[in-house]
């Protein structure tokens, strides 16, 4: 129990730290993307107020600067841009000068080919039915005339003024007789956009693992109290369990021997009564602390469930003709099942006990076996006085009854369906409970098919 509790903890961090890094990794690239789509819009309306040329930095600063009068009649000469000027334009365009000049370190620039920070792209003139006259780029070698003429055609028939195709964005402006075409091509920030992508998936995938592999001996460490005190607790029940053993056969011989002596009376009969009520609860909490083990004891076997379960509900019938109820069964016949057959009996004994006792008078029992694709189905249903829906979730705790009055006279202890979920789970199986209307209520069992060599291990 402890070990699914830690394996359920490792994976809930998981699960957690999944969700959050693919929150963080979706933000960064999204951002990423918008910054990309934002510098495209801005360099096509850059391009397209310029009638598809690309600017050159001295028109953007009105340099070289007017003239001015001196005060001794004579004119200045035209002032250039000082280098703190270039500077300050540089830092605003956010790209070293001289990478976006081509110019290398050291090389005098000549301010007049000074360009806006632009991506490659290519211009196309246009005709009112859509022919290509013209096109020209900053990089011809990239591109041919039949990519030109496909790309047009493309924007043509979307009849959009402004998009993207792929990696191209583009907007389509109309002069009197003539469109132009403004494609800017941004491949180059694309790709290093899905770089990034890659590698902050890459990165937050890695980082999840390591710190789930972290977060698992984590709490492994912090469960360890937890583990020993539930050993010492099952260990504890266990040897109570075996210690009053020896006292109850001693009582149940001398109570024999008494009535041997004394001959029968009601209160020698109350007290063996009593006794065998202890010897159920002591079998009762064994077999419960057998169960709660990390790996339950079970003798697995190929056996006929079919025969299992028909026998083991057939000797219930006096008991429910005793108490006035009506006991129906629907058993699939030659299906068998590798599992623990004494468990399984012990499994349909506590279902049919369970709906013989807290059916209502008059009440219909029904219990179903049959093969579905899941595996084993074995349903017990009853009739039962009116019952709170919501109780069904409690029903598998241990010592929880409902009627808590109808269950002493019953002699229950609350333990039995605690016992059939842990024979159901040692079996890798299910079991839940559910009300199909208040007056009823129905068990189903789901025991699956395991491969036989893997059960033997």
């Amino acid at each position: 129990m402890i070990a699914k509790l830690r394996w359920r903890m490792t994976l809930l961090i998981f699960a957690v730290l999944i969700l959050v890094s693919a929150g963080i990794v979706i933000s960064i690239n999204y951002m990423n993307w918008r910054n990309i789509t934002n510098q495209a819009e801005s360099a096509l309306e850059v391009l397209a107020s310029n009638r598809g040329e690309r600017p050159r930095m001295m028109d953007m600063m009105q340099w070289p600067r007017m003239p001015e009068q001196a005060e001794n009649g004579e004119e200045e000469a035209p002032q250039m841009p000082t280098e703190g000027e270039l500077a300050e334009f540089d830092d605003v365009r956010r790209e070293p000068l001289p990478l976006r000049n081509h110019v290398s370190p050291g090389q005098p620039m000549d301010s007049a080919n000074v360009l806006a920070d632009l991506g490659n792209y290519y211009v196309v003139s246009l005709s009112k039915d859509g022919s290509v006259l013209d096109w020209e780029s900053d990089r011809a070698d990239l591109y041919s005339d039949e990519q030109v003429g496909e790309m047009a055609e493309l924007v043509l028939s979307s009849s959009q003024k402004e998009g993207r195709f792929g990696t191209q964005f583009f907007r389509l402006t109309e002069s009197g007789d003539e469109m132009q075409l403004i494609v800017l091509d941004e491949r180059l920030e694309i790709r290093n956009a899905r770089a990034v992508l890659r590698t902050t998936a890459l990165i937050a995938g890695l980082s999840c693992l390591l710190l789930c592999i972290a977060a698992y001996f984590l709490i492994g460490f912090m469960v360890r109290p937890m583990k020993d005190a539930f050993d010492k607790q099952r260990q504890f029940v266990w040897d109570a369990s075996h210690e009053l053993k020896t006292p109850l056969t001693v009582i149940t011989t001398s109570l024999k021997v008494l009535e041997m002596d004394v001959g029968p009376q009601k209160w020698i009969d109350k007290a063996q009564d009593q006794v065998e009520h202890l010897k159920k609860l002591v079998n009762q909490l064994v077999t419960l602390s057998r169960l709660d083990e990390e790996k339950p004891p079970l003798t697995l076997t190929q056996f006929s469930i079919s025969e299992a379960v028909q026998e083991t509900a057939e000797s219930f019938r006096d008991f429910a003709a005793a108490n006035n109820r009506i006991l129906e069964l629907a058993i699939a016949r030659e299906l068998t099942y590798y599992g623990d057959e004494y468990a399984i009996r012990q499994l349909v004994s506590i279902l049919m006990d369970n709906a013989v006792k807290y059916s209502d008078e008059n009440g219909r029992i029904c219990l179903t076996l049959e093969k579905t694709k899941k595996g084993i189905l074995l349903r017990a249903f009853n009739t039962c006085p009116e019952m709170d829906i919501a109780e069904t979730d409690k029903l598998f705790d241990r010592f929880y009854r409902i009627d808590k009055s109808r269950s002493k006279q019953s002699g229950g202890f609350g333990i039995g369906l605690s016992i059939a979920r842990g024979i159901v789970q040692a079996h890798g199986g299910s079991i839940r409970a559910s009300c199909p209307d208040p007056r009823s209520i129905e068990f189903t069992v789901i025991l699956k098919q395991p491969a036989r060599k893997k059960a033997e291990k």
